[in-house]
């Protein structure tokens, strides 16, 4: 850093040097947390296609992709809606309550989705519609 750089830099009056501190292991295990939470919420709606793929192919082939694709807008709504809920109990210190009972809700949903019979409409939308949108509203604002 040059004199002139230093000299117009903030706190340069008092002659420090402006640092910023390292957060260490628990800034970057927080860096590393907030990742898997937008990669389990988005990472799954980006993966949709596959799973329309495989209804529209096996395990609901009898329906038209119309309304299988309402599994995912379902799942899209409650993402970004139960924001509104979500983030307010954030802000009001309600972080790991959020973040255990989101967590709780999309993978009990995961496991639900896996007993889902085939050719069973209802099981796979409230599953994946409703449960995993849920619990990934829940999560995508902690």
């Amino acid at each position: 850093m040059s004199e002139k750089d230093h000299a117009s830099s903030p706190g340069a009056a008092e002659g420090k040097v402006m640092e910023f501190p390292e957060g260490g292991t628990q800034a970057w295990s927080t860096v590393l947390a907030g990742w898997t939470i937008v990669f389990c919420t988005f990472g799954a709606i980006q993966s949709y296609g596959v799973y329309q793929d495989y209804y529209t192919r096996e395990s609901l082939s009898e329906y038209p992709t119309s309304d299988i694709s309402w599994i995912v807008s379902v799942q899209i709504f409650f993402l970004f809606s139960l924001g509104l809920f979500s983030g307010k109990l954030f802000d009001h210190g309600y972080f790991r309550h959020l973040l255990v009972v989101g967590s709780f809700i999309y993978i009990f949903s995961s496991f639900m989705l896996s007993l889902v019979k085939p050719h069973r409409y209802y099981q796979n939308f409230l599953a994946q519609g409703v449960g995993i949108g849920v619990g990934m509203g829940i999560l995508f604002l902690s």
